[in-house]
């Protein structure tokens, strides 16, 4: 198994409703991604110790959203990443995301 992990930083002013929707477009392009075993995703939930982790690491990046894949094999990766559906879904989102951070691991 690997699972693909993917942290997104949106642009400034991407707003609830907005990352809702990306995230109902996550979920609709899993259930039909063939070779995954499973999906969770959903927007970075603030905790009270974030503020202090800011001033003391500043090197920390916070995301605003992340993304957990668990696909059956690197071949499935592979069919997923090289998908049209997939591609096209990317390229819409483009112009709201400012970083992705990804990792496969084993």
């Amino acid at each position: 198994m690997i699972k693909r992990i993917v942290m997104v930083e949106f642009q400034p002013g991407v707003q609830a409703p907005e990352i809702a929707r990306f995230k109902g477009e996550l979920q609709a392009l899993a259930a039909r991604t063939p070779g995954l075993l499973g999906m969770s995703c959903g927007p970075h939930a603030e905790s009270d110790a974030d503020a202090a982790l800011r001033d003391k690491a500043p090197n920390v990046v916070f995301g605003n959203f992340a993304s957990v894949w668990e696909f059956r094999d690197a071949a499935a990766v592979e069919a997923f990443l090289t998908d049209p559906h997939h591609r096209e879904q990317a390229g819409r989102w483009r112009a709201v995301v400012k970083q992705r951070y990804v990792i496969n691991m084993q």
